[in-house]
């Protein structure tokens, strides 16, 4: 007998989570992490480059690019390896 969650396997491995959803996630790992508490105006992701853009200062910025690989991990705990973006900028 098939469970339910087996009939929607090619769409979880197919579909990417919106645009919006991956910005949560970036800020919370980056609070997570960081313990740097950044809004939702200062991070952007781009979907078909899977990358995560900053518009914050530059210290915020040096200090989120320094600890990016932990971020990025913390972020595949979340939505897979699949879905987690690439890099930080």
């Amino acid at each position: 007998m098939k469970h339910i969650s087996d009939l929607f396997a090619k769409y979880r491995e197919t579909l990417q989570p919106p645009q919006s959803s991956v910005e949560r996630v970036v800020r919370v790992a980056i609070a997570t992490v960081t313990k740097i508490s950044v809004t939702e105006h200062m991070v952007t992701y781009k979907v078909n480059e899977r990358a995560v853009y900053l518009t914050a200062p530059s210290v915020i910025k040096s200090e989120i690019k320094r600890k990016e690989l932990e971020i990025l991990r913390e972020i595949e705990k979340e939505l897979g390896k699949q879905k987690t973006p690439i890099r930080i900028s």
